[in-house]
């Protein structure tokens, strides 16, 4: 399914647990999940083991 990027709980844990910067989380910094290039790479919506998500609200 295209409409989703499919993840899983450790891949999400993977990503959160970077130390970084506050200044790092602004729209297109390495600490915005749904950045280009990043885990979300500007989907909407993702899935997570089958149920799916806003990417807002993951990141």
């Amino acid at each position: 399914m295209d409409n989703f990027k499919h993840f899983s709980w450790d891949d999400i844990i993977s990503f959160s647990e970077i130390d970084r910067p506050m200044w790092h989380y602004h729209k297109g910094g390495n600490g915005d999940w749904k950045a280009e290039g990043k885990p979300a790479n500007g989907y909407l919506l993702v899935e997570i083991e089958g149920i799916p998500y806003w990417a807002d609200a993951i990141g």
